[in-house]
This record gives structure tokens, sequence and C-alpha cells, in this order.
């Protein structure tokens, strides 16, 4: 995928393979298991060949109303699984 960025926030999480992400010019290895938080506005840009990951993006707009639960509920869904 080539660079990109956005205005909403992104948590992506690996659940098999490996990927290298690059953020702001600084790239790094990510594992299954390991989870990434790409922040407002920051260039970035994974490469991967074979994986699965899960990706949220939200916007702290969220976070100033009643939707906080659901979003809460969801990520506890996608993110929070035993294994």
């Amino acid at each position: 995928m080539s660079y990109h960025w956005h205005v909403e926030y992104e948590i992506i999480r690996i659940l098999e393979g490996s990927l290298t992400v690059t953020l702001d010019e600084k790239s790094f290895i990510a594992n299954s298991g390991d989870i990434i938080f790409v922040h407002s506005g920051i260039l970035h840009s994974p490469e991967f060949l074979i994986i699965v990951f899960i990706s949220a993006l939200f916007s702290t707009e969220m976070f100033s109303s009643k939707i906080i639960l659901f979003v809460q509920d969801i990520c506890r869904r996608l993110f929070i699984r035993k294994f």
C-alpha cells in the first residue's frame, strides 16, 4: 500500500504474519500479536505479502458522545480476544 494519511486515528492488530510499517519515514517490523497505533495526520505505509490483520479508524469526536460505549464494545470484540 502506498504512503497515505488521514485525520482519523488508526489501530492495527496483527493476527497472523508480519509486516513492515513506516511511520513518518521510520520503519519497523510488526509481528503476530502486535498492535500499532497511528496518530491523526501521520504519513504511513504498511508493506506486506501475506498477513491477517484488523484495522479500525476512528475520530476523536467519537469520544465526546455516548457512542464511546459502542466503540469500546467493538474494540473489545476485535482487539481483545483470546487465542
